[in-house]
């Protein structure tokens, strides 16, 4: 709940664009084709999500913070479903995609709730999905975490690269491409694009 509150108070942040949703928009129009099935979980206010709806795909944009959505829900939104709700907790009703996009949002996941999380991955994952992932690096946030710790997140988890790769595997997904870059420094953020090797229908319990 602390998170989700967080959220809902940074409305005026979060709907500003910054030259990291160029950057992020750039390897989307590479990767988005017409008529594809997005899913954009934690979408905040649509930056992305509209970016990905213009290249003719249809989109669900979800996220749990309530106020982001609203604001989301403002603009025009043409092909896109957005949900108000916890990822973890969301009915899909069957429904899956050939595409998801965690963009900041896997550093904020509880270590309690991230098996659950990807086992909801899978659940939405076409057979032959793709899934975008942005994140910042790990080496930054231990940077922030000892230089400027105001301007870090409730949570804001440390992956590095290997970390991440390891979680992905072990849901069924390949690295394709993986790009360390920065806006204020060299190494900030880390994009990567997996491809599904084979949906991995049950999630063991071990520790990742």
């Amino acid at each position: 709940m602390e998170s989700v509150d967080y959220y809902n108070s940074q409305v005026d942040k979060m709907k500003r664009r910054t030259g990291r949703h160029d950057f992020i928009e750039k390897t989307l129009n590479s990767i988005v084709t017409r008529a594809m099935e997005v899913l954009d979980v934690g979408c905040g206010t649509g930056i992305l999500t509209r970016a990905i709806s213009k290249k003719g795909a249809r989109v669900v944009g979800i996220d749990s913070a309530e106020e982001l959505i609203k604001e989301a829900l403002n603009l025009p939104s043409e092909n896109i479903d957005y949900i108000w709700s916890d990822f973890i907790q969301w009915h899909s009703r069957g429904r899956k995609f050939d595409l998801i996009c965690l963009i900041d949002v896997l550093e904020h996941i509880p270590s309690d709730d991230l098996i659950p999380f990807m086992a909801k991955v899978v659940e939405v994952s076409k057979p032959k999905s793709s899934l975008y992932l942005s994140i910042p690096d790990g080496r930054f946030i231990r940077y922030m975490r000892k230089n400027d710790p105001d301007k870090l997140q409730p949570i804001d988890i440390d992956y590095d690269i290997q970390e991440i790769i390891n979680i992905m595997k072990l849901v069924g997904y390949e690295p394709v491409h993986i790009k360390i870059y920065g806006l204020d420094t060299p190494v900030q953020y880390n994009e990567y694009i997996f491809t599904c090797i084979g949906a991995i229908t049950q999630i063991y319990k071990e520790k990742i």
